[in-house]
């Protein structure tokens, strides 16, 4: 099992306060080897100031995206008042977000602070009539990844020319243009977005689906993403993440962390199915299409399949990743090839996210139903139908003459109904309309039938949904064919489960009172989870 740690940062954002607003800067980590201690150094200050600290750590979050993008480096840069600087980060728009204090190289900063060091090989060539040095980008475990085209003079220039042509466009649309040959699927890599002549690398290996090539594209975006991690490997227990499948073992969307235990697992679950239902927290990941030759378009103006395999597609690769509200994490992503499938598979996941259906139970179908055998001496025990407990204290015990049936009040199974609702549909977070909902649902019942409603998270829905579907198929076989094997076990681990269900309340954050919104969700007694602004 491998243990992913984060090397010792070279590089940090912090809040600094401005006149009563806050913005935000990019500290350089400067070690000394003398004292063994290291200072900070302001690398970037952004130009606008927030009312709020949190505010500007938004900002800060977003900022760290222009970073990855050399063409968003603007050199020299000048602010709307006039002063000038040797360097500014852009967004792609034009405008000037943070300038840098110190003076500073457009591509030598961009290297510090999208450094793949480890994963950058050269490779001295020789092919009898040129000789020079090539780059290769190299994953984890040593296979090669991308594969310069072009051979360079030296190895620093080699060096650069990746950072400059392959690493500071990788992320732009019409980047990444996957191929399609008699071999198979592959792809390769442009220095100018959606210029064929500016082939600059290629992935050497082909793949027999484009599965399996759409899988090696997003190992190579996220060993860049993640290339300042290291790996130390050491036995571990097993490892859990998250996932959402649509009931048929079709999996929808799979974080990307990995988890120590089940429990925290099934957490990140819940995240994940709240995050998925708001379409802001889709990052999309779009690239344009080539335009297409004649012969290959109709008069819709739709590309057409084309009949020879040693052509290259004219697919690209198109993707989401589901973020944080803050968007400073990714915590799940996946790649298609075309936005209409791209769009559907968002569609498909929040459709089985938001699911708003609910389970009715009545208790009275729960009352035991196998006879009880006389025990044989010398053998085990029969296993029995269970019991739904009574919760009663000892004074309720105490009977007395004036009310000798005191006891059956706390009868579990007469005019008793449980009713199972997911807490994570965006609506059922809503305290207010909860309480419609449950005043609907106890309006249209009947007046002599009490209910108990559970409001569950993803774990306790699923447990309930598998201990009931079994014990209604084994109830199906036994009043059809009297063919049902388990009736018994399949009834005790659904009265197991059903006393267990708990209801989850939606969460409000704690903030200071610097930072408190009036948007923000109120803190009510026995309506809400208490969390801090860190959750």
């Amino acid at each position: 099992m491998s243990d992913i740690q984060a090397n010792p940062p070279a590089y940090a954002f912090a809040i600094e306060p401005r006149q009563g607003e806050y913005g935000f800067v990019l500290n350089s980590l400067v070690f000394n080897s003398v004292v063994l201690n290291s200072r900070e150094q302001i690398l970037f200050r952004s130009l606008d100031c927030y009312p709020q600290a949190h505010l500007a750590w938004q900002a800060a979050s977003t900022f760290a995206e222009h970073l990855r993008y050399l063409n968003r480096y603007v050199s020299p840069a000048q602010t709307p008042t006039g002063d000038r600087y040797s360097l500014g980060i852009a967004d792609p728009a034009g405008k000037l977000l943070a300038i840098a204090v110190t003076e500073s190289d457009r591509l030598t900063t961009f290297q510090q602070l999208n450094p793949v060091e480890p994963f950058l090989q050269t490779d001295s060539v020789e092919d009898g009539r040129t000789a020079g040095y090539r780059f290769r980008l190299v994953d984890r475990q040593g296979a090669t990844l991308l594969q310069g085209i072009r051979l360079y003079t030296d190895e620093h220039t080699t060096r650069d020319r990746f950072y400059q042509e392959i690493l500071g466009s990788l992320f732009e649309p019409g980047v990444i243009v996957p191929t399609t040959s008699s071999d198979g699927f592959g792809f390769r890599i442009l220095s100018r977005p959606r210029d064929r002549r500016s082939e600059a690398a290629i992935h050497p290996q082909v793949y027999a689906s484009e599965r399996d090539r759409d899988s090696a594209i997003e190992r190579l975006l996220l060993l860049v993403r993640t290339a300042r991690l290291t790996i130390n490997v050491n036995q571990q227990d097993t490892a859990y993440l998250g996932q959402i499948d649509d009931g048929a073992n079709h999996l929808l969307l799979q974080g990307t962390q990995r988890h120590a235990t089940e429990a925290i697992a099934w957490t990140q679950g819940n995240i994940l199915v709240e995050l998925a239902q708001d379409d802001e927290n889709f990052r999309l990941i779009d690239v344009d299409r080539e335009p297409q030759n004649e012969h290959n378009t109709e008069s819709t103006g739709e590309p057409q399949n084309k009949s020879n395999n040693n052509t290259n597609s004219d697919t690209s690769p198109f993707g989401w990743e589901l973020t944080n509200e803050d968007k400073d994490q990714v915590l799940a992503s996946h790649f298609y090839t075309s936005a209409a499938e791209r769009d559907r598979a968002i569609e498909t996941i929040q459709r089985w996210a938001s699911d708003e259906g609910f389970h009715l139970l009545e208790h009275i179908l729960l009352r035991p139903r196998t006879q009880l055998t006389t025990p044989i001496p010398g053998e085990p025990a029969p296993v029995v139908d269970g019991f739904l407990p009574i919760f009663v204290n000892a004074e309720d015990a105490d009977l007395s003459e004036d009310d000798p049936a005191r006891l059956t009040w706390f009868d579990p199974y007469s005019f008793w109904i449980t009713i199972v609702l997911p807490y994570w549909p965006q609506r059922f977070r809503n305290i207010n309309f909860r309480r419609f909902v449950e005043r609907t649902l106890r309006l249209d019942a009947p007046a002599h039938v009490a209910l108990r409603i559970a409001w569950v998270d993803v774990r306790q829905m699923r447990d309930f949904e598998k201990a009931y579907r079994e014990w209604l198929e084994q109830l199906a076989l036994d009043r059809c064919q009297t063919a049902a094997c388990d009736l018994t076990g399949t009834l005790n681990r659904l009265l197991e489960l059903l006393p267990q269900l708990r209801s989850v309340y939606p969460k409000a954050t704690l903030y200071n009172c610097e930072e408190s919104n009036p948007a923000d969700p109120p803190i009510l007694l026995n309506q809400t989870a208490l969390g801090t602004a860190n959750d």
